[in-house]
């Protein structure tokens, strides 16, 4: 097969969706939740569902075509998610629909000011490193890149990502390693973490991230926390003064989004590959998957946050701007408040 071939094909599969009706148990309320599906990863399923749940084929349409397909197939259901990568998403045509990338890029200025280093949070994670004297190195041996892959990448990822857990092949990350530096964070002598940080552009990004046998009590001691502070010193002691901390789920209470936030994240950019959702019937189950899981959509030319109040939330403006102060990012536009009126998505003048 010819690479012409190849591209016109990976088009065309694009273009045209296979939907799915999913079926199950919403993962925060308890109750039946339906979505009508395309191109649409596990992660956002077990968001969704958080355990098992019902698939059934509803056939292939084109990308022009979802808006009848939905009218079709979706009666009675109570969302459609639909996953498709730029340029295509101009062709989706469903009405009031959010669009969300399905990742967002961060970075994050250098030095670290005071509003980051005197957080709570972050004078917590540099006690634990001091009290746990964890200090570090940086290297470039091919051997040290083989026991981070092994000992610490693979372990550590799929620990916490599960069956969602993409892993980069060890040929491909060996190749990558000639324009990485690995920097090891170590107790007593004893390499505990490990982060790949990338000089491939000219931003240099915080990339592949691991705990030695995905060891949870070394995650208590701060491993993690010490590779991002050692990361951001040793960029700072080079000359740099911006650090892309690397790709993040668009779900504002996602825990890797929320931790980079505390380090001074700026969301800057978007993946390629965004969600389309739009509510079709207002269902207790559409309520708590909505609540539950604010995110990051496009406004505009630019993204701001979304956040679904539970039924029955009060709208007084101290409410709204704790609500607002809790979710806000740089780089985000602003907050908007919503709520579910019959099938209808109401935005809250806060």
């Amino acid at each position: 097969m010819t690479p012409l071939v190849r591209r016109a094909r990976r088009i065309l599969r694009r273009l045209r969706l296979e939907l799915w009706l999913v079926e199950g148990r919403e993962a925060t309320s308890g109750c039946r939740l339906s979505l009508v599906c395309a191109g649409v990863g596990s992660h956002v399923l077990d968001l969704a569902f958080g355990g098992p749940y019902r698939r059934r084929r509803l056939g292939r349409f084109w990308l022009w075509s979802l808006s009848r397909a939905i009218k079709e197939k979706g009666q009675g259901r109570a969302m459609v998610i639909i996953g498709v990568r730029d340029p295509y998403v101009r062709l989706v045509r469903l009405p009031k629909s959010f669009f969300i990338p399905a990742w967002v890029r961060g970075e994050v200025d250098l030095p670290l000011g005071p509003s980051v280093l005197n957080r709570s949070s972050v004078k917590s994670d540099l006690r634990r490193i001091q009290n746990n004297r964890l200090r570090y190195s940086v290297t470039k041996d091919p051997r040290r890149f083989h026991e981070f892959y092994h000992r610490m990448y693979v372990p550590y990822i799929s620990e916490i990502h599960g069956r969602s857990a993409f892993i980069w092949p060890y040929e491909v990350m060996k190749r990558e390693f000639r324009s990485c530096e690995l920097l090891v964070v170590r107790k007593e002598r004893q390499p505990v973490s490990g982060i790949l940080i990338t000089y491939a552009k000219p931003t240099p990004r915080l990339w592949l991230v691991g705990v030695i046998d995905a060891d949870r009590k070394r995650l208590g001691e701060g491993a993690v926390a010490a590779l991002y502070y050692y990361s951001f010193r040793h960029l700072e002691t080079n000359g740099h003064s911006v650090v892309d901390v690397g790709l993040s789920r668009p779900f504002l209470d996602d825990g890797v989004l929320r931790y980079k936030r505390k380090w001074g994240v700026r969301i800057v950019g978007t993946s390629v590959d965004w969600l389309v959702l739009k509510l079709l019937a207002s269902t207790p189950g559409a309520h708590g998957f909505l609540a539950s899981h604010p995110f990051i959509c496009r406004d505009g030319a630019g993204l701001s946050g979304a956040i679904f109040v539970e039924p029955g939330w009060q709208a007084s403006p101290g409410a709204a701007k704790s609500k607002q102060r809790h979710y806000a990012i740089p780089g985000l536009r602003k907050i908007s408040l919503y709520r579910i009126r019959g099938a209808r998505v109401e935005e809250i003048d806060a």
